[in-house]
């Protein structure tokens, strides 16, 4: 990473969009956010947040091959306050396109990345959301994270980045059992346009 061109813009825009939760603290509004707008408000911290950015778009995706085979692992990550959640990753390149930079056609991968929390940590994952929840019914069934990434093959720039979270979890109502799934998407689409 080089350089983010016009981060005082970029700022203004967050604190904009921001300012009226800022003002009124509530549940929609944490005191995370408080520490986001923290972190908008420096200009190294704005670089921060866009590395950490650009290493999950390319940094993880470099060392996998390219062929369809999957690659599975275990993974531990942390939630707040250090609680260990372990998952189960499986990678793989899923498709193979072609993707239009400068008009011209460029041989491209798709790459998968499946996280699935396991069994044993979603009880830890319940607890730290919702502590006391399990007892008024509400139970956490499952959690996965899709990460789909398309990369140029020879510069690993980005294209498409489609982030998926899923949490699923059932409620005992009136003796019966409903099962809610939250569902969270987030695409990226990248352009690119030639120096003048």
């Amino acid at each position: 990473m080089l350089r983010i061109e016009e981060t005082e813009r970029v700022q203004e825009l967050v604190g904009q969009m921001y300012e009226p939760l800022s003002k009124s603290p509530s549940a929609q509004s944490p005191s995370a956010l408080q520490q986001l707008l923290t972190i908008m408000a420096s200009g190294a911290g704005l670089r921060s947040l866009v590395q950490d950015d650009w290493d999950h778009l390319v940094g993880k995706w470099l060392v996998l091959p390219l062929d369809s085979a999957p690659v599975e692992s275990t993974s531990v990550s942390t939630v707040l306050n250090g609680i260990p959640l372990r998952s189960m990753v499986r990678q793989q390149m899923i498709d193979r396109p072609s993707c239009i930079r400068d008009i011209a056609a460029i041989e491209c991968a798709t790459f998968e990345s499946r996280s699935n929390i396991e069994p044993e940590s979603l009880a830890v994952l319940q607890n730290y959301l919702s502590p006391g929840a399990s007892d008024a019914g509400v139970r956490i069934t499952g959690s996965e994270k899709v990460d789909r990434v398309t990369l140029e093959i020879g510069t690993m720039l980005p294209h498409e980045a489609i982030l998926t979270r899923t949490l699923q979890s059932t409620t005992q109502l009136s003796g019966r059992t409903v099962l809610t799934q939250n569902v969270q998407r987030r695409t990226v689409r990248f352009t690119y346009v030639q120096e003048q």
